[in-house]
């Protein structure tokens, strides 16, 4: 299952593993993994469109469960309610693997660096996306954002508080991390 549609993932993840349950709160990023998907490989992709907050899963139906740089969007409260719903659906021995930006709110030197870095990368975008990226700059540092990336100790805390054992991590790049766990 992948939390968050996953165009790019769902099809690899169908070729690999079978059958994919894709959910996503909106439906063009449903309708993109069919485009991505084509062929045979659309028939193994299982889209839902549902507010992430608001999903429920039969308990232990799932072997995986992944989520890819969409649960930034949330609170920090429905990031640890997703990871224990998560909890719940996994089969034993499931596993959950979450991909995301994992950093605080420029505290400290190495989150200053990271807005600094995309502050450089801003000055290569097109000016559409030097926009939205300054104004998202801008609510974050003002602390205005409803969302926010949360640091790995966050993460690794809200898997082992859930039950995960065998929790681990590592940082991907300067803003983004993967975390996991198994039941």
């Amino acid at each position: 299952m992948i939390l968050g549609a996953g165009a790019r993932l769902a099809p690899s993840l169908a070729r690999v593993i079978g059958r994919i349950v894709s959910v996503d709160p909106t439906e063009p990023a449903l309708e993109e993994i069919g485009g991505e998907a084509g062929g045979t490989q659309l028939a193994a992709v299982v889209p839902i469109a549902v507010d992430l907050t608001e999903f429920v899963l039969a308990r232990e139906s799932v072997d995986l469960v992944v989520s890819s740089y969409v649960l930034h969007h949330l609170h920090n409260a429905e990031k640890k309610a997703i990871v224990n719903g998560a909890r719940r659906w996994l089969r034993p021995g499931g596993r959950l693997v979450v991909g995301d930006m994992m950093f605080q709110r420029g505290s400290s030197p190495g989150d200053q660096g990271i807005v600094r870095t995309k502050l450089r990368i801003l000055e290569d975008e097109r000016p559409g996306r030097t926009w939205q990226h300054l104004r998202t700059i801008t609510k974050f540092g003002y602390h205005l954002a409803t969302s926010s990336a949360a640091p790995p100790e966050f993460w690794i805390t809200a898997f082992r508080d859930a039950g995960f054992h065998n929790v681990g991590h590592t940082q991907v790049s300067s803003e983004a991390g993967v975390v996991w766990g198994q039941i």
